[in-house]
C-alpha cells in the first residue's frame, strides 16, 4: 500500500517526507517529550536532515520580513544506543509531532471502516512497529482510533489565558476544557497562549515541564521591533499541544492590570500576540483548518486572516471562529493605535474596526470572523439588544445568521464530587451520605462558623463587583440575616465590597464568614459544603459556578439572565412535581426579588424530602464538555463552508 508520512510541524502539500521503501524501517514513539527513531535503514538520518533542510528553506523565504526560524530539529547525540536486535536508536529533541497516514489519491476508499481495516492490517505487518515500540506507546489509542477519521480538524485555539498556566476568570477554564474535549473527539488541537513567565514560575511545581522550541521571530509594533520566541508543552492527560508565546510584553506580575489599573500598553501586547499566532502557524506549518479566537485579546486574528494572510501558504483552508465571553470588555483604544494592528487604514470605519473614533478589537473580530459564538443561547439573544450588546448590537444583529449560542460545559475531571481530591469526603448522586454532610461540617469548622447541620449554608465564590450582584446583597443583607442562616464568601474585587463583607463578618461572627483572596481548595469546599449557592448577577454570559453547584448537589440561586437562565430551572411547585426543578431563579434585578427568592429557598430547605428530590435532579444532569464540543464542531464546519463560499464568490 503506497503511503506517505507527514507531521503537523512540517506539512507540505503533495510532498512525501518519508519514501515508501523506507517507511517500514521507522518506528516512532514518545518518551517524556522526546521522539525516538529506531533505525533499521541506513538512510534514515539523511531523511531527518532532509526535513530540517526543508524547514530551513521555509525560514529563508520569510527572512526579508525579519523572521528567523531556528531549526526545531537538533542533531541527536552521535553516541547511538543499540536495542536487543542491534538496531540503532537516536533521540531528537523537537516539537511534538502528530503523525498522519495519508493514502494516495487513487487508493482512497469511500468507506471509513474498510480504510481503517486496511491500514490496521498494514500496521501489524510492519515488523518495526512490534517489539516494544509503537504498540507500547500512546499511539494505538489515539492514533489508530482517531487519526483515521476523515472529519478530523486541525484546530488552533488562541486565548489570552488558560489553566493551569494563567487565570483571571472563566475564559481560562473554557480554553483548556474545550481544547481537551475537542482532542478527545480525535481533532488535532494546538492551544496558543501568552507565556506570562513570572506567573508561571510561581507555579512551576504544579505545571507541566515547558521546553523551548527554538523558534524565534520579530514583529514591528509601532516604531519598535519586538522579538518573540515560543515554548511548548502538553496539557496533562491529553494530546493537546500548548504553545506559549514569550515576549517582553508578557513578563509582568499580572495578566491585564496591576493595582486596579490596566497596563497602558495592553493594545500593543495583544496586537503582538494576535499577529504572533498567525506567524507561528506559518513558520511551524500548522496548516490550521480552524482558528478559534476568544475575546478582544485575539480579535485581530480573523481580520489578518482575511487580509494579509489570505494568500499565504498554509492558510488555504483556514476559517475563523470568534467566541464572545463578555461584551463588557471590548479592547477599545485611541485611533492612533491603528498602525500597531498592521491593518490597512481603509478598514478603520464603522463597519469593521471603528467605534466612536476608537479602535475596537472585539468589533474587529466580529466583523471579520466566519462564525461567531457566545457562551450561552440566551446571551446570543441578549447581545443583539441595546442592553446586552454594549454598543455592538447593530453589528451582531447584522451578523445574526452567523451567530450561535453554545452553553459551556465543565471539566468533570476537576469538578466531580465523586473524585474531587480537594474536598474532605467524596460523594455521588447514589451515595450522598455521609459525604455531603461531612463536607458541610468541615467547611463550617474551617471558616470559623458553628457546626450546625440543620441550618442552611449559603455560599458565594465570585469576583466582588456590581456585575455579580454584590450591590443587591449589600442592600438586603440585614433582611437575610434576620433568618437562621449562615453565609460564606470567597473572592476579590472592588475594595468597597471587600470592606463591607469583612465588616459583615465582624458584626455577625456566627453567621457570616468572608475570605478575601482566592483559594482553589476553599472554592471546591464551598461548592461541596454549601446548601445554596448565590449568583444574583446583573448579567452573566454563561457562568460556570452554577454548573459546579448543580454537579455537587448545592442548589444554585440565580437571576434569570444569560447562561444562568439556560442552566437552572426554578423550583416552582409544578417543576418540582414534574421532576424538572434544579435551583432557584428570580427575574428583576432588585434586592427585593433576591430576598424573596432566598426566603423561598429557606422554606423548601425545611422540607427534606422535597430538597433531596431537587438535589437528585440537579446532580443527574450531564454538564461535561462533550455536549458543548459537539456543537462547536458543527460550528467549525459551518465556518469552513462560509469560508469556501466567500472564496468562490471572490473567484467569480
Amino acid at each position: 500500500m503506497a503511503c506517505r508520512f507527514r507531521t503537523s510541524l512540517f506539512r507540505r502539500r503533495n510532498q512525501g517526507i518519508v519514501q515508501k521503501d523506507l517507511l517500514s524501517g521507522i518506528g516512532l514513539f514518545m518518551e517524556s517529550g522526546h521522539f525516538t527513531f529506531r533505525n533499521s535503514h541506513p538512510g534514515i538520518w539523511r531523511i531527518q536532515k532532509k526535513i530540517a533542510s526543508r524547514q530551513h528553506r521555509v525560514s529563508n523565504r520569510h527572512a526579508a520580513d525579519g523572521h528567523r526560524n531556528t531549526s526545531l530539529w537538533r542533531r541527536p547525540d552521535p553516541t547511538a544506543k543499540s536495542t536487543a536486535d542491534g538496531r540503532n536508536v537516536r533521540k531528537c529533541h523537537c516539537f511534538p509531532i502528530v503523525p498522519t497516514i495519508i493514502l494516495s489519491p487513487h487508493q482512497q476508499v469511500s468507506h471509513n471502516a474498510k480504510r481503517s481495516e486496511k491500514l490496521w492490517s498494514w500496521f501489524r505487518s510492519c515488523e518495526t512497529f512490534h517489539h516494544g515500540t509503537i504498540f507500547d506507546s500512546i499511539f494505538p489509542a489515539i492514533f489508530l482510533s482517531l487519526m483515521l477519521n476523515s472529519d478530523r480538524l486541525r484546530i488552533v485555539m488562541a486565548s489570552s489565558e488558560a489553566v493551569p498556566f494563567s487565570k483571571t476568570g472563566g475564559l481560562a477554564d473554557v480554553s483548556t476544557a474545550l481544547s481537551k474535549a475537542l482532542s478527545g473527539f480525535g481533532h488535532d488541537v494546538t492551544l496558543v497562549i501568552p507565556d506570562y513567565r513570572k506567573i508561571r514560575q510561581k507555579k512551576q511545581e504544579v505545571l507541566p515541564a515547558v521546553t523551548d522550541t527554538g523558534l524565534r521571530f520579530a514583529l514591528t509594533i509601532g516604531e519598535h521591533r519586538i522579538p518573540g520566541s515560543v515554548n511548548w508543552t502538553m496539557l496533562p492527560d491529553c494530546s493537546v499541544r500548548v504553545l506559549l508565546v514569550q515576549s517582553e510584553y508578557f513578563d509582568r506580575p499580572q495578566i491585564y492590570m496591576e493595582n486596579g489599573q490596566g497596563y497602558e500598553d495592553n493594545s500593543e501586547r495583544f496586537c503582538f500576540f494576535s499577529r504572533a499566532v498567525l506567524e507561528i502557524c506559518q513558520q511551524m506549518v500548522l496548516r490550521p483548518d480552524i482558528l478559534h479566537c476568544n475575546d478582544w485579546q485575539t480579535g485581530l486574528i480573523p481580520a489578518l486572516l482575511n487580509t494579509q494572510f489570505s494568500g499565504r501558504p498554509g492558510f488555504e483552508n483556514a476559517a475563523s471562529v470568534m467566541t464572545l465571553h463578555n461584551m463588557a470588555f471590548q479592547g477599545r483604544f485611541p485611533w492612533n493605535k491603528l498602525p500597531i494592528t498592521a491593518m490597512d487604514a481603509r478598514y478603520f470605519n464603522m463597519h469593521h474596526m471603528e467605534t466612536w473614533g476608537d479602535v475596537n478589537l472585539l468589533k474587529t473580530g466580529i466583523a471579520f470572523a466566519d462564525q461567531i459564538t457566545t457562551v450561552s443561547p440566551t446571551y446570543a439573544h441578549e447581545v443583539c439588544t441595546p442592553l446586552g450588546g454594549e454598543g455592538l448590537d447593530a453589528l451582531l444583529s447584522h451578523r445574526g445568521s452567523d451567530l450561535v449560542g453554545i452553553l459551556n460545559g465543565i471539566d468533570t475531571d476537576v469538578w466531580n464530587p465523586a473524585t474531587d481530591p480537594l474536598i474532605p469526603a467524596n460523594y455521588s448522586l447514589n451515595a450522598l451520605t455521609p459525604g455531603k454532610p461531612l463536607c458541610k461540617s468541615y467547611l463550617q469548622k474551617h471558616i470559623g462558623l458553628p457546626c450546625r447541620e440543620n441550618v442552611p449554608l449559603l455560599g458565594m465564590v465570585s469576583r466582588m463587583s456590581d456585575q455579580k450582584g454584590f450591590d443587591l446583597i449589600a442592600e438586603c443583607a440585614n433582611r437575610l440575616l434576620f433568618h437562621d442562616i449562615q453565609m460564606v464568601f470567597l473572592g476579590t474585587g472592588e475594595g468597597r465590597y471587600e470592606d463591607y463583607l469583612q465588616y459583615l463578618s465582624q458584626q455577625h461572627p456566627g453567621k457570616v464568614a468572608a475570605h478575601i483572596g482566592f483559594d482553589e481548595s476553599l472554592a471546591h469546599q464551598i461548592e461541596a459544603g454549601s446548601d445554596i449557592f448565590l449568583m444574583p448577577s446583573r448579567f452573566e454570559p454563561c457562568g460556570l459556578n452554577q454548573m459546579y453547584s448543580l454537579a455537587y448537589g448545592t442548589l444554585p440561586l440565580v437571576r434569570k439572565v444569560g447562561g444562568l437562565a439556560d442552566s437552572v430551572v426554578h423550583s416552582s411547585p409544578e417543576n418540582i412535581r414534574d421532576g424538572k426543578a434544579t435551583g432557584f431563579v428570580f427575574d428583576e434585578y432588585d434586592s427585593r426579588g433576591l430576598a424573596q427568592t432566598v426566603e423561598y429557598a429557606i422554606d423548601l430547605y425545611r422540607q427534606p424530602q422535597v430538597w433531596k428530590k431537587i438535589m437528585s435532579t440537579a446532580m443527574a444532569i450531564d454538564w461535561s464538555w462533550s455536549r458543548s464540543a459537539k456543537a462547536y464542531v458543527q460550528t467549525y464546519h459551518r465556518a469552513r463552508e462560509r469560508r469556501h463560499d466567500r472564496r468562490k464568490d471572490n473567484r467569480e
